[in-house]
């Protein structure tokens, strides 16, 4: 037999698991969309060691978004429909968690939609101009610049001529001006 000194081999106690515990959230999101897309949002868990927790059975987060008329719900996405800075927070009300920095979008316009003609006079004598300005927007009301913009005459000819977003007109009547992107 070993003698009473000698170490002996003793299984180790059942040592129960680590619970971990969720101390915060964290929110992550495209830095950029444009108007008319979906932004996914991610909603993530931490523990006090800044791992990612899988949220518990039957607890979801609630993302708010600010300012609020910057987003809409469309068949249970979230939309964007204002340019702009919007923020989004994610939040466990359940564990009684909020992100207290939240993740920072940029909405863009979306694709032009709308486009407004005003002509800097709406009269004109024979053989002076009138010069158009164009205002394009996309579907949901948001100014695009940059767009290159033509301008249309009805009726073309007959002594009605445009350039660029100017048209001299050399004979009477009555002509449309409409903006063209």
């Amino acid at each position: 037999p070993p003698p009473d000194d000698a170490p002996t081999d003793v299984p180790p106690a059942d040592v129960p698991p680590m619970i971990e515990v969720p101390t915060a959230v964290e929110t992550a999101a495209p830095a950029t969309v444009r108007a008319g897309q979906a932004i996914t949002v991610t909603c993530t868990l931490r523990d006090a060691g800044g791992n990612a927790l899988t949220a518990p059975a039957g607890v979801s987060p609630t993302i708010t978004f600010a300012p609020a008329m910057a987003v809409r719900e469309e068949g249970g996405r979230t939309v964007a429909v204002r340019a702009g800075e919007v923020t989004a927070a994610c939040a466990f009300p359940s564990l009684s968690l909020t992100d207290a920095t939240p993740a920072r979008i940029t909405i863009t316009p979306g694709d032009p939609a709308r486009v407004t003609t005003t002509l800097d006079r709406s009269a004109i004598a024979a053989g002076e101009t009138a010069t158009a300005t164009c205002a394009v927007a996309d579907a949901y009301g948001n100014a695009i610049t940059g767009v290159a913009a033509t301008l249309r005459l009805d009726p073309m000819g007959m002594g009605a001529t445009v350039t660029g977003l100017a048209a001299r007109i050399e004979r009477a009547g009555m002509y449309t001006a409409a903006c063209v992107v």
